[in-house]
Parts: structure tokens; C-alpha cells; sequence
């Protein structure tokens, strides 16, 4: 893999934009456009560095989902890793897929980047290298969020980069199921956490075809059978624990539960589940899209996304 790294390029009318204050969050830290040459193509992304950085601090990496961008995942997580990192002292990157899609392990996807066989990984990895020189990140501490799509593309980095990337959550996916798999094997095992909807009308909780309509992306294993690929990677053998996280708000309400297998020595895995949720990330004063189903406005799930990296870093 060659990868030609270039300098920062802050572009001054983009950074005036994104820097001014959300509602909900309002980041201390320097944002910035920046670009970086991976074999032979020049790819884009959104970073958020602190004003103070920890002494050798996380990454994390948030991929988008498709039709979206780097800043448009920042703002439908309302910009709560930027204030994360304001808070804990790690860079937080939100890169810009291929015609806005990302090269996953569906066989059948139709997604751009999968149909021109971009290689993702490497600009996954080429960001990894970068900010492991620029900022010192600890190699123990890199993480990946990805949303549907960008949840996909995740999978892939938990399959095939897991020497690099420590723990990562995937919101709104399932892993394809054997027929539509097209990735190469694990070789690492990583912390995962998956969250997904009951009433997800795209990625079906369930399992099966992937994609609205007459839309097919390939089939995907049900959650709870996507988890345990990840529970056989790590080779758990303890069984999962069961908990509510968060009870229903209000009558005919949204609640979350959670199954966490963890094993002293071995990565852990979850699997949350919100139930009545829909194609979303669970968040505070989170609108939902047509036809994606609910949100469940009372979870805040970037907060509990963070909660369980900590937790991994231990593991």
C-alpha cells in the first residue's frame, strides 16, 4: 500500500462555516477540511482537533452513511464527538466517502465506492498513519463509529484492520450473511458494539435483504447472530449479560436494551438494541427521515458509544 501523506489544507471559508456554535454542542477545539493523497487519489475529510491535546491521545473515526458526508455525520451526531474530544483530549475524524458511499463487505452492494472498488481500507489506514505522526495517537486507542453504510465500511475495518483499529460501533447494520460476504478473513479480534433498530425498514433487525424497495443490497445476518461473529472472533465463551439501559420515556415510547459479553482478557462485544427504533442514530433533538422510522430522542448514543471504547481500552 503506498500512501502519499500532504499537509493540513484548513480551507478558510469551510472552517468559518463549520465553526460556528450548535445548539445542542458547541466545539472548542479547531476544525478543519483536510486532504491526503492515498494510492494516487486524493480523499477528503472533516477533523476536529482539541485545543488541548491528552498526552498521547485516541482517535476515533466516524464514517457517514451513503449520500452522506463527513460534516453531515458530524452534524446528525450533533457534533457530541467534537465535544468529547474537547472533554477527553482525542482527535475525532469524519472522512468523506467515494461519491459519498463506502466499499463494504456486501458482495451485492451497489453502493459507488463497492462498484468502483475503492479501497477504503487504505485510506482508513493512511488516516491511522497520519495522525499517529501529527499527533502522537496511542496505537491502543484508535476507534472507528460508522452509520448504515458507514456501519458496513466499519465491519470492514473490524475484519480486515483489526491490528489498527482497537474497538468500533456499527449503528444500523448487520454483517452479510455468508452468500453476500465479500471480505477477506479475520486475523484480529476487536471490541464491538452494534445498535440497532427493532423497526429498522432498511437493515432489518431480523436479518435478511438489506435496502428499501426495489433496492437489494444482499442479504444481512440477524443482530443478535451478527454480535456472536464477533463473540467467536474474540473467543468469549462466557455468556452474554442482559440489561435495560434506558426504560420507555413516555407511553408508547422507544426503550434500549443491552447484551454485553465480556470475558477478562478478550475483547468485548454488545449489542444494543432499541425497540420500535428505526434507520437512526439514537440521539437528543435527532429529527428522523421519511420512511426511516423513529428515533429514539431520549438515548444518547455517541455518549454511550464512548462509555464502552473506554471500557475497551481496558480490555
Amino acid at each position: 500500500m503506498l500512501v502519499s501523506v500532504v499537509a493540513i489544507l484548513p480551507c478558510a471559508g469551510a472552517v468559518a462555516q463549520m465553526a460556528q456554535p450548535n445548539a445542542a454542542v458547541a466545539p472548542s477545539g479547531v476544525i478543519q477540511k483536510a486532504r491526503i493523497q492515498v494510492g494516487g487519489r486524493e480523499r477528503t475529510y472533516v477533523v476536529h482537533r482539541p485545543a488541548k491535546l491528552a498526552a498521547h491521545p485516541a482517535l476515533l473515526l466516524v464514517f457517514h452513511g451513503s449520500g452522506g458526508s463527513g460534516e453531515s455525520v458530524r452534524e446528525k451526531t450533533g457534533r457530541e464527538f467534537d465535544a468529547l474530544a474537547d472533554s477527553k483530549g482525542f482527535v475525532v475524524v469524519y472522512p468523506d466517502g467515494y461519491e459519498h458511499s463506502w466499499n463494504n463487505c456486501r458482495k451485492a452492494d451497489t453502493q459507488p465506492a463497492r462498484q468502483a472498488h475503492i479501497d477504503d481500507v487504505a485510506f482508513a489506514r493512511g488516516l491511522i498513519a497520519r495522525y499517529r505522526t501529527d499527533a502522537g495517537i496511542d496505537p491502543k486507542k484508535v476507534y472507528a463509529v460508522g452509520f448504515s453504510n458507514g456501519a458496513q465500511f466499519a465491519y470492514r475495518l473490524a475484519i480486515e484492520a483489526g491490528d489498527e483499529v482497537h474497538a468500533v460501533a456499527a449503528i444500523s447494520a448487520g454483517v452479510p450473511a455468508p452468500e453476500n460476504f465479500d471480505c477477506k478473513a479475520p486475523r484480529h479480534a476487536v471490541s464491538m458494539l452494534i445498535m440497532n433498530g427493532t423497526a429498522d425498514p432498511l437493515n432489518p433487525y431480523n436479518g435478511g435483504k438489506s435496502g428499501m424497495g426495489d433496492e437489494n443490497n444482499g442479504t444481512v445476518m440477524s443482530s443478535s447472530v451478527s454480535a456472536e461473529y464477533f463473540v467467536r472472533l474474540a473467543d468469549i465463551r462466557a455468556t452474554p449479560v442482559d440489561s435495560e439501559i434506558q426504560a420507555a420515556q413516555r407511553p408508547g415510547g422507544l426503550s434500549v436494551s443491552r447484551a454485553l459479553w465480556r470475558e477478562q482478557g478478550k475483547p468485548s462485544v454488545a449489542l444494543y438494541t432499541v425497540h420500535g427504533g428505526g434507520h437512526a442514530i439514537p440521539r437528543p433533538t435527532q429529527a428522523g427521515s421519511p420512511g426511516m422510522g423513529a428515533v429514539d430522542t431520549d438515548f444518547d448514543s455517541p455518549q454511550e458509544i464512548w462509555r464502552f471504547f473506554e471500557m475497551a481500552a481496558g480490555d
